[in-house]
């Protein structure tokens, strides 16, 4: 069992301050209690067959409203023979926010040390571009969900032969509750849901000189409907400020737009975390790479000297295909309405060939030093295809 206090507020230095400003604070002061129960353990039903298990249970002053939060892991490893194994897991995990998302922060206080609530747009101080901010409550801030994540992984490990050795797995994993910055909001919300799975194969071959290996993974999203995350959000219409002296200060709002009949005029917001952030056509991520492979070797060549080499190959980020072959006339994906007038030019941009072309990240290096010694010395260069590869120097003592 675990129990904490955290009082934030005051920073070390005795400033929690905006600008300098005494009353303007950068987070509320607040006290948070947390406190988790936890426990694993293994079971041997036989010389063949384990068990395990485990539960964790944590309460956040954040999250007492939705009962605390329960993690659960359950395993099962199945021994064929001293070379091959059997291993299935199901496990879920969770993630509190921070007090800058829970509490009224530098966002939501004025100067005078109270909070912006009711009608009151305001412009940001902390931009040029008088970045339009809304007005929150602490119920608001409080609605705040942890992040879950869950996830049902397959994997097994063979013993070919003395020298090699294979392990594959499979992961079928959900991201649920993400936290994402709202622009429009000007705060982090909960947004959206995605599902991936994940394909993992490692061979390693291992020798009195050589020790080499090579890894593929190759990761998807499955089950998605990205157009289904959209989430509308009304917004009132502003052009221009307004201004007005307040002492020997100058300060500036907002002017909202009227409509016909004398009422303030909104409009319609679409945001859309996922597609903006994790996915444009809900099978790849966009900033990772759909395939990954991962190769290494050290070679052994006296008792005094290894030399090792490197390499990962990303297969190209092909989730940002939509973006960059983009065509407004002939795409028929509903999620990429909002994109049209972005990426109307988007072919006239070559970037680099992102979306196909693999990138490859190559390190070499050498290790001096006998494996019984107290001093080691290395030699690396890394990324040595980059133009930038930088030779880097290291020694190492043991106690």
């Amino acid at each position: 069992g675990e129990c904490r206090i955290y009082d934030i507020g005051d920073d070390m230095s005795g400033k929690n301050s905006q600008n300098e400003k005494a009353t303007h604070p950068i987070v509320s002061d607040v006290t948070y209690f947390y406190n988790s129960v936890f426990s694993e353990g293994v079971y041997h039903f036989s010389k063949k067959f384990d068990g395990h298990w485990g539960l964790r249970y944590d309460l956040h002053t954040r999250t007492i409203q939705y009962g605390g939060v329960l993690n659960p892991k359950l395993g099962a490893v199945y021994k064929i023979n001293e070379n091959h194994y059997l291993k299935l897991f199901y496990q879920q995990s969770a993630n509190n926010g921070s007090a800058d998302n829970y509490e009224f922060n530098r966002n939501s206080i004025g100067d005078d040390g109270k909070t912006i609530e009711g009608s009151n747009y305001h412009f940001s101080e902390l931009t040029d571009i008088y970045q339009l901010i809304p007005p929150v409550t602490e119920s608001d801030l409080h609605k705040l969900k942890p992040e879950r994540a869950q996830s049902f992984e397959f994997m097994s490990f063979h013993r070919l032969s003395n020298d090699l050795v294979l392990l594959p797995s499979v992961s079928y994993n959900t991201v649920s509750n993400l936290f994402a910055w709202n622009q429009t909001l000007f705060r982090v919300v909960n947004a959206g849901k995605y599902n991936f799975i994940n394909i993992d194969i490692d061979m390693q071959y291992t020798n009195s000189r050589i020790s080499a290996g090579i890894n593929h993974t190759l990761q998807k999203l499955v089950g998605m409907n990205v157009k289904d995350q959209e989430i509308v959000i009304k917004a009132p219409v502003f052009q221009g400020k307004d201004s007005s002296l307040v002492g020997e200060t100058w300060v500036y709002s907002p002017k909202r737009v009227k409509a016909v009949d004398g009422t303030d005029s909104s409009i319609s917001v679409v945001y859309n975390f996922i597609r903006d952030g994790i996915s444009v056509d809900g099978e790849n991520f966009m900033n990772l790479a759909t395939n990954v492979t991962k190769i290494y070797a050290d070679y052994k060549c006296s008792s005094w000297m290894t030399i090792h080499a490197s390499a990962r190959i990303f297969w190209g980020l092909v989730g940002r295909k939509d973006l960059y072959d983009f065509d407004s006339t002939t795409n028929t994906n509903e999620a990429l309405e909002y994109y049209t007038n972005a990426l109307a030019n988007a072919k006239n941009y070559p970037y680099l060939g992102i979306q196909h072309q693999p990138m490859v990240k190559m390190n070499i290096g050498t290790v001096l030093g006998r494996v019984d010694s107290k001093l080691k010395v290395s030699f690396h260069i890394y990324d040595l295809f980059g133009g930038n590869g930088i030779p880097v120097s290291s020694f190492r003592t043991d106690d």
